[in-house]
């Protein structure tokens, strides 16, 4: 039992910070304030204006949308954050209560399914007043973007062949 709980944590947690990383990445490409890192990639609304050839009307329906959409997401990050405090609070007892666990790792699947349901929701708004070429476009570039961490395109490559 203990070590279906240890491999269930472990994929909770990989899962989760698949999740973390995917959410901060696109918040962080579409943010108006990058961290340095990001503006040395070229990663900024004047970036992803350019990348996709947003007209000024286009890009100030962008920013608007993704405001709204930071807030959103900010209050899920933050309730998801507290539960991950009380499963490791669960956890480091000296008897953890395996249907307590259970409850908050439903809790925080649930919540990444709304991040996951929100973050679609904005990226269709965004695309639904795109042309048919920025469209294309912003798909390829989030493609391009939301690999796995680490993934370079020959194993990518690779991975696809065998």
């Amino acid at each position: 039992m203990k070590k279906k709980l240890v491999i269930l944590f472990i994929v909770l947690l990989i899962v989760i910070n698949i999740s973390a990383l995917l959410t901060i990445s696109y918040h962080r490409w579409f943010s108006g304030k990058c961290p340095p890192i990001m503006k040395k990639a070229g990663m900024s609304m004047n970036f992803i204006q350019k990348e996709l050839d947003l007209s000024d009307g286009q890009a100030d329906k962008f920013k608007v949308m993704h405001k709204n959409f930071q807030q959103e997401a900010k209050a899920i990050l933050d309730s998801l954050d507290n539960k991950r405090k009380d499963f490791f609070s669960e956890l480091s007892c000296e008897e953890p209560d395996s249907e307590s666990l259970n409850k908050l790792i439903e809790e925080m699947s649930d919540m990444q399914k709304s991040l996951k349901e929100k973050t679609l929701a904005n990226l269709l708004k965004v695309r639904s007043f795109l042309t048919p070429q920025q469209q294309r476009d912003f798909i390829s570039f989030f493609n391009k973007r939301m690999k796995p961490m680490g993934m370079t395109p020959n194993q990518e490559h690779n991975k696809q062949i065998n």
